[in-house]
């Protein structure tokens, strides 16, 4: 695997960085068309033995905002050919700070600062395959680089390049502040729950004790290290639990553990008395704790009799509740207790808990939260009963004799998709009342495949500072979000008149849109949404030239608080369809075929008090919501404060009074399989007969359209804006497991809100999470913006935004002055 990154480079604001490059590899390729001339493209690719001087300016809109940490988290690598190139090893951290956080001898506000890539390297991508066949096996010549059990030997689970807990020793001080800057990179398997045990963090102003990371997701936390000795710092996620991405420093059972609760300052005493059949243990989430009560077992020279209570006998663990949460958490956060014995199959067979630490006072007499009427505790997880240590009992409990554990099909039954334990809407006791004030505590737990969207429908939650109605949860993550439920009041509505209609979509590129004997190719045949003048649909609304960007995707609905939609839905498909939307409180949506459908917009769905002035949902189909949105019926809907729209224009058509440029994109990978076109598609471009065409593996593959909007290899137009304008982008995401995307901008940066404003280049999507970022274009050019998931990257998963001339600064003050 790799020796690790390279050297950080710690800049802070209004300085130049100049990086002097000596190559001694030239991959062929250039980056992307934007226009710029051969002499202003000769940092695009330096060739072997020659030297290109590198000048990066860190202006004040790439230094941290004041809700960021002192310093942020970015990196820089080789571009030729992004994936390959990274893979081979050409990465780095950079780091931009506050002025006057740096001296020459250092940083004065903390002790040190820990750089760590989390990445599965895959080493069949670099450049330097062949030369590693060729040195280090030992029979080269009998090598198959196509060979699958071959290319998973080059799957690195690793750690700055290292596995197995090689990586240097991190060696901290207790008591003095230390910077983590995180960093992950990769591809879709590239989902990674780093885990500190027996110390806790503030992330972005949050406590937790995990951190997520995907492809080009930057993360800086704080830490204060109160607990001494040598701590496991590990991949949560299973299949990298498995492979050592570590570091030290009847389907119907409830299989969540009771609630366990406590203040900060508490001391818990847990006796464990184990009646099953083999070891097991806990180990908590966020909690400290000696090295003897410890759950989980690793090499670093100390016993740990609480890792592994053999059956019968009895252990008591003494947790200490030091760190709660923050002056921007809520009064309790949620953390899980698990087995950590063997992990990966102890939390298979059921063995894991939901942990409420909390505030001092905010637990009454019976250990239940104060003002708060309901909590609910949900564990989403895909059970993979495969890895339980119960898999062979089950078979010859409730198996047969056709129940092979090594049958594909057998496996895949076994993979249950469940809330704590439970399919199919059978989980009870969700029930609240209108005006009840309610807390979810969400957990997350198992493998890459567990990128869970919860979504809430009717109903909004506050989290944050923020207004969502979906939230993101992976391995080992959890999230406490806030509701209050009722039936909203609206006191007006806004007009608009949507149509379905038919369309064939080009677009042109490469494995993905090329046309062959059993490849469809370019052109798809789609079901979209489409705007109409008025209830007669004789009329298209005219296509503005701000609207060309948004490709398949219907019109920006665009509303204010307090307002009510009226949908005139017409279909003109052939088969029956709907219009629903996220975040509002919406009629029977789910029903085809009506005439109209209504929705009201009530202040929970408006943006919450750190939100900006509008916030993003979407609104699709759901009569077979699966097979309606591949087929591609989506659009964006945007939800302001009141006074921030236009007067006197309706909702597909009024702007904003606050931005000068508005952008919606729908980063997703649209599976044509699951098309109700596909039959369509394969009639009218392979002149084949559905029923005798065979679907191989090649061609399904063939089918998976990695697209922004439905457009591949930078063929999505109209991204457009003026240096100067303050542009508004609605970010969507949709889809299934391989719909992580990590959206990268080129040479610009953007602020997201939180409880206040954070500063990125690079934002995080998953099926189901909508999100407005906020940018003043500064930066005159042609740049890439793409998904940063490698495979993503050569699927196509890309396009370009233009910045021109100038345009002045008024609108920055007018942002300002409408959020104030």
């Amino acid at each position: 695997s790799q020796a690790g990154t390279d050297p950080a480079i710690p800049t802070s604001g209004y300085n130049t960085v100049v990086i002097i490059l000596l190559y001694s590899v030239s991959p062929p390729g250039a980056l992307y068309p934007d226009g710029t001339s051969d002499r202003l493209k000769q940092d695009d690719s330096v060739g072997p033995g020659a030297s290109y001087t590198y000048r990066w300016e860190v202006r004040p809109e790439f230094s941290p905002t004041e809700g960021d940490a002192a310093c942020l988290t970015w990196v820089y690598h080789s571009h030729v050919e992004a994936p390959r190139d990274i893979t081979a090893g050409l990465i780095g951290a950079l780091l931009t700070c506050k002025k006057g956080i740096l001296t020459e001898e250092g940083r004065v506000d903390v002790d040190r600062d820990v750089v760590l890539m989390f990445n599965v390297v895959d080493e069949s991508m670099s450049w330097y395959q062949e030369h590693n066949i060729q040195t280090f096996c030992s029979d080269p010549a009998s090598v198959d680089p196509d060979d699958p059990d071959f290319q998973e030997s080059n799957m690195m689970h690793a750690i700055n390049g290292y596995m197995y807990g090689n990586l240097l020793d991190m060696k901290l001080c207790q008591g003095r502040p230390v910077a983590w800057h995180l960093f992950g990179m990769g591809n879709e398997v590239d989902i990674h729950s780093a885990y500190f045990q027996g110390n806790t963090l503030l992330d972005r102003g949050h406590r937790a004790d995990t951190l997520s990371l995907f492809p080009a997701t930057f993360v800086t936390a704080a830490m204060v290290p109160l607990a001494t000795g040598k701590w496991l710092l590990s991949c949560q996620v299973n299949d990298h639990l498995q492979a050592q991405l570590v570091e030290r420093g009847a389907y119907n059972t409830r299989v969540v553990g009771p609630v366990l609760r406590a203040e900060v300052g508490d001391i818990l005493q847990v006796v464990f008395l184990n009646k099953a059949d083999r070891s097991y243990s806990i180990q908590p989430h966020g909690l400290h704790f000696d090295k003897q009560y410890q759950g989980t077992s690793y090499q670093d020279g100390v016993e740990k009799p609480g890792s592994a209570v053999s059956p019968g006998s009895r252990f008591t663990y003494t947790w200490q509740v030091l760190d709660g949460p923050s002056l921007s958490d809520p009064p309790c956060l949620s953390y899980l207790y698990y087995s950590g014995s063997s992990p990966v199959e102890d939390t298979n067979a059921g063995l894991t808990g939901p942990l409420l630490v909390c505030r001092p006072g905010a637990l009454g007499d019976h250990g239940k939260q104060t003002k708060v009427d309901r909590e609910l505790f949900l564990l989403f997880s895909v059970m993979d009963e495969n890895l339980s240590w119960y898999l062979q009992r089950n078979i010859e409990t409730y198996g047969s004799e056709q129940s092979d554990p090594d049958n594909e099909d057998f496996q895949e039954s076994n993979k249950m998709h469940a809330v704590n334990g439970f399919m199919y809407g059978n989980l009870p006791g969700l029930d609240m009342c209108s005006g009840d004030r309610v807390f979810w505590y969400t957990f997350g737990l198992g493998t890459e495949v567990d990128i869970h969207g919860v979504y809430w429908e009717g109903n909004t939650f506050q989290r944050h500072g923020t207004t969502r109605d979906t939230l993101s949860l992976f391995p080992h993550t959890t999230a406490t979000v806030r509701m209050l439920p009722h039936t909203p009041v609206c006191d007006s509505f806004i007009h608009n008149v949507v149509c379905v209609c038919v369309c064939v979509c080009p677009s042109p590129g490469s494995i993905f849109v090329g046309r062959g004997e059993n490849r469809i190719g370019p052109r798809y045949k789609k079901a979209v949404y489409r705007q109409y003048t008025d209830d007669t649909f004789r009329t298209q609304t005219e296509l503005q030239p701000e609207q060309l960007h948004l490709g398949i995707l219907g019109p920006i609905i665009r509303v204010e608080v307090g307002e009510e939609v009226l949908i005139t839905f017409k279909n003109r498909a052939s088969r029956p369809y709907s219009i629903h939307a996220h975040g509002v409180v919406t009629t029977d949506t789910h029903t085809p075929v009506q005439p109209e459908f209504r929705w009201e917009v009530p202040e929970s769905s408006g943006p919450g008090v750190s939100d900006p002035n509008c916030i993003s949902y979407a609104y699709y189909s759901t009569v077979d919501f699966v097979k309606d949105v591949f087929s591609g019926l989506l659009g964006p809907l945007v939800v302001c404060r009141q006074g921030v729209l236009q007067r006197g224009a309706e909702g597909g058509t009024r702007k904003r009074r606050d931005v000068e440029r508005e952008f919606a994109l729908l980063f997703m990978v649209f599976d044509e399989n699951e098309s109700w076109y596909l039959e369509d598609n394969i009639r009218t471009y392979l002149h084949t007969d559905p029923s005798n065409f065979t679907m191989d593996d090649n061609f399904i593959e063939s089918n998976k359209m990695h697209g922004i909007n439905g457009k591949l290899y930078g063929n999505l137009h109209g991204l457009t804006m003026s240096n100067g304008q303050t542009v508004d982008w609605y970010l969507l995401g949709m889809g299934n497991e391989v719909d992580i995307h990590t959206v990268h901008f080129h040479a610009e940066t953007f602020t997201y809100k939180m409880d206040s404003a954070h500063r990125a280049d690079v934002f995080d999507l998953f099926p189901g999470t909508f999100q407005t970022v906020e940018m003043t274009a500064g930066n005159p050019g042609t740049w890439l913006l793409h998904c940063h998931v490698a495979d993503h990257i050569h699927a196509g998963m890309e396009t370009t935004f233009t910045i021109t001339g100038d345009h002045g600064d008024h609108l920055q003050h007018h942002r300002t002055q409408t959020q104030t």
